[in-house]
């Protein structure tokens, strides 16, 4: 039976939201310090301004890479994993998205055969591939949500996941504890 996991891009793989606040904070001379205050204090029509020259940026070919990215990725690929790479960037509307996000996977060595985009990607991976083992992620309602329905999740901890979690999912502090 093919073994299957999917793994978040941003903010599992690669540092979010970080370069995404330091950019707005040079843009606005601000000096958030995370995305939660930028939500509360910028209007949304800038948010969305913002996030359009930020994509198109070449940023996002560049953002730092999480410790044990790549290693975690070959060592899924040796055990004979399936290997899906989720991601909500807009790599189908903005072409230049799309090449970054190319760059950054090729430039880190993270090892995939799929990478699969849409805003609603957790919803859809299920959809398309029930059989997923598990999935590791770095947003807690999300993690909750996909353990409600029977998966199990590795949840990569940070500042902005505290919330409460249930049972399928299992809080790591790095990659290397994502465990089969």
């Amino acid at each position: 039976m093919l073994k299957i996991v999917a793994i978040d891009l941003d903010g599992c793989l690669c540092v979010y939201p970080d370069a995404w606040v330091n950019y707005i904070n040079q843009k606005t001379i601000n000096n958030f310090t995370d995305l939660n205050q930028v939500k509360n204090k910028i209007s949304f029509a800038e948010y969305k301004k913002l996030k359009q020259k930020y994509r198109t940026s070449g940023i996002k070919a560049k953002l730092p890479k999480i410790t044990g990215a790549t290693k975690l990725t070959k060592r899924l690929k040796k055990l004979g994993y399936t290997i899906i790479i989720l991601t909500a960037r807009p790599i189908y509307e903005i072409p230049e998205v799309f090449r970054d996000t190319l760059s950054w996977l090729k430039t880190n060595k993270i090892v995939y055969d799929l990478l699969f985009a849409a805003s609603d990607k957790h919803i859809k991976i299920l959809k398309y591939f029930p059989n997923i083992n598990f999935i590791v992620e770095d947003n807690a309602a999300v993690a909750n949500n996909i353990a409600k329905l029977g998966y199990k999740v590795f949840l990569l901890d940070n500042i902005y996941n505290q919330q409460k979690l249930i049972k399928g999912v299992k809080r790591i502090k790095k990659l290397s504890e994502v465990k089969k």
